[in-house]
């Protein structure tokens, strides 16, 4: 019986390590909700941890394809993501009244609330929601940066 208490308490230290680990570097999350019959609505939280693990799955190929078309973007990138960490709670882009209309857009948000991106937009039948943390959008850079360097 003691043995059994030992494996248990083994097993559940594993596992709350395992689990601090994978949610270490934050949570992704994708809301997306549409307004009218037969709508989606889908909610996902995916643990940041696991977006540079799943990269590794991607086929080289599309990885050297996207860095071409980046290319260009990519030193932005990176001189964006540097400068974000000095400001982790900002507005970038807040879409005003008469430009909503214009745009037909009910509601638009890009900003950062301690170190997460976070973009909304709402218009007359949908919303859409994403958050993530900064290291995501760093990580992707730099696996897009390093197929731009090798081709």
């Amino acid at each position: 019986m003691m043995l059994f208490a030992k494996a248990a308490l083994g097993m559940s230290g594993a596992l709350v390590l395992a689990g601090a680990y994978t949610f270490h570097e934050g949570v992704i999350r994708v809301d997306v909700d549409e307004y009218r019959a037969g709508g989606s609505h889908i909610h996902m939280w995916v643990p940041a941890a696991v977006v540079p693990m799943t990269m590794h799955f991607v086929p080289k190929h599309h990885w050297r394809d996207a860095a071409e078309q980046a290319r260009e973007f990519l030193p932005l990138t990176h001189a964006l993501i540097k400068e974000l960490k000095k400001f982790p709670d900002a507005d970038f882009v807040e879409v005003t009244e008469n430009a909503a209309r214009i745009l037909d857009f009910n509601d638009c948000s890009l900003g950062a609330t301690s170190g997460l991106f976070d973009g909304h937009l709402e218009k007359r039948f949908f919303q859409n929601c994403v958050f993530f943390p900064a290291g995501s959008l760093e990580n992707a850079a730099a696996i897009l940066n390093h197929f731009r360097m090798a081709a």
